[in-house]
């Protein structure tokens, strides 16, 4: 095969993927004078546009695209520019004919195998698509990965927001009596959940974590989910007593063992300040309902 010949036949084969023997045939055929290049043309891109419809991702396919045809182009270019060729709309197929014609006049020498492997243009078109196809597969890595970490915290979210709610329901909180307007609260505590993401222990609890890393306390211990679900929602809601106080010396001694807000803006900051404990802001909020009843 002469030297233009192997160029020609690098195009279709690193570019195109056809086979040796394919380019073999299609050259030979390009002798004749029945040869329809079109038609040829038409059956390579039909071939690699099945080639290109098995990838999988739509990243992968873009940047395969692309890759290929700023390959394509600028090798079309360098051809033109190595043989002389100043008519830039002969393309593809075309070219390759073009090229031929040339390589058939008298006094043009054929190169060998390693003379087309050891050209500038060769190495250079090379590399190119070796990048390129480096650029494609950490591309589609990139793209799986995201979505494998996308569904799977979509998946936990599901799990935590059930949880969640069972808890949220324990607490016996007051909602609005419209359903509309009580799913709407509940989706404000579940909003601000949200802003966590979650790991699944082995005996099915949740672990908390913010940034990469998990929950913890001022004493380094692990935050508890269901605790987690209680403080957020103490800032959003009040809770109904589970059990009447049935006499004034109860509501007395109630009183006795913690300090009541005096007026609504204390309240407030006292319900909201993390720094006391859940059970205490809830015995608060009880003597305050208490208070203003």
């Amino acid at each position: 095969m002469k030297g233009i010949s192997l160029l020609l036949a690098g195009l279709l084969t690193t570019v195109y993927k056809v086979s040796d023997d394919e380019v073999a045939a299609l050259l030979e055929k390009a002798d004749g004078e029945d040869f329809d290049a079109q038609a040829e043309l038409a059956t390579i891109l039909e071939k690699d546009k099945g080639r290109i419809g098995t990838l999988k991702t739509d990243a992968f396919n873009d940047g395969h695209k692309k890759g290929k045809s700023e390959s394509l182009k600028d090798l079309e270019k360098q051809v033109r520019t190595e043989f002389n060729l100043s008519d830039e709309s002969i393309k593809g197929i075309d070219l390759i004919k073009a090229v031929h014609a040339l390589d058939r006049e008298a006094g043009k020498n054929g190169l060998t195998d390693d003379d087309i492997k050891k050209s500038p243009l060769y190495i250079q078109l090379q590399k190119k698509l070796d990048d390129t196809n480096k650029d494609v597969e950490t591309k589609v890595s990139s793209a799986v990965k995201e979505a494998e970490t996308k569904f799977n915290r979509e998946r936990t979210l599901s799990s935590v927001k059930a949880k969640a709610l069972e808890v949220f329901e324990a607490l016996n909180p007051v909602l609005s009596e419209n359903k509309t307007v009580a799913a709407n609260q509940k989706n404000t505590l579940l909003k601000e959940l949200e802003g966590y993401d979650y790991d699944t222990a082995e005996d099915g609890s949740f672990i908390v974590k913010k940034e990469g890393k998990a929950l913890a306390d001022a004493h380094g211990n692990l935050v508890d989910f269901d605790q987690l679900v209680k403080n957020t929602a103490s800032t959003h809601f009040d809770f109904k007593q589970s059990k009447p106080r049935g006499s004034e010396s109860n509501k007395n001694e109630f009183k006795g063992s913690i300090t009541v807000p005096k007026t609504e803006e204390e309240y407030r900051k006292v319900i909201n300040n993390r720094d006391i404990s859940l059970e205490e802001r809830t015995a608060i909020k009880e003597a305050w309902q208490q208070q203003q009843a």
